[in-house]
């Protein structure tokens, strides 16, 4: 309850910062809130873990991270990886290649009847040399939208500058997605758009 742990597979090469948002719900607001691994082994670029049945209309999962077993230099189609709740009782982790172990962490979050008016899944995926792309989605309140990472796939080898990216609400009906470089391999990155109604 007063401890937070940032881990990573090796600590000897440079300092890394990790920032990070605790949020505590008000009793009664939370169903369940349901954490764990996914394990994708070498040559493996999807697998799934089962939880205890969640209602898939107020659930949402949260990307929680990346851990690779292999230290110095590594394939960015290792260690971008995306998740998705896929049904009540089952959260699948995917990558693009497997040439590495890699471990994903997730949460599962499944807020109590009322809280939630709608999720929308978002997997968008860029393919151009362009660095902008945006998606329409079903008109929401900005007031109430939340947009919680659900990871990234791509099919770069290396670690470059058309790995990073951003993305973020432009409208109420927009959502887009931001990247540095102009790499055309395909990425797809994921999130899930959530609604609140008025006063949650």
């Amino acid at each position: 309850g007063t401890t937070v742990t940032a881990t990573r597979n090796d600590g000897t090469l440079s300092t890394l910062i990790v920032y990070g948002t605790i949020t505590e719900f008000v009793v009664g607001t939370v169903a369940s809130i349901q954490t764990g691994t996914i394990v994708l082994g070498s040559g493996v670029t999807s697998n799934t873990a089962t939880i205890s049945a969640v209602d898939t209309n107020n659930s949402f999962p949260i990307y929680g991270g990346v851990l690779t077993t292999t230290a110095g230099a590594v394939s960015a189609r290792t260690v971008c990886t995306a998740i998705d709740l896929t049904n009540a009782t089952t959260i699948t982790a995917i990558r693009s290649l497997g040439t590495d172990s890699t471990t994903v962490a997730y949460t599962v979050l499944n807020l109590a009847p009322g809280i939630i008016k709608n999720i929308q899944k978002v997997a968008m995926t860029s393919t151009s040399a362009g660095t902008q792309d945006d998606s329409t989605i079903t008109a929401v309140s900005l007031a109430n939208t939340i947009v919680f990472d659900n990871g990234m796939t791509t099919g770069v080898v290396a670690m470059r500058d058309s790995n990073m990216f951003r993305w973020y609400l432009t409208s109420t009906t927009n959502f887009r997605y931001e990247r540095r470089g102009t790499s055309t391999t395909s990425r797809t990155m994921k999130v899930s758009i959530v609604e609140l109604n008025p006063g949650f």
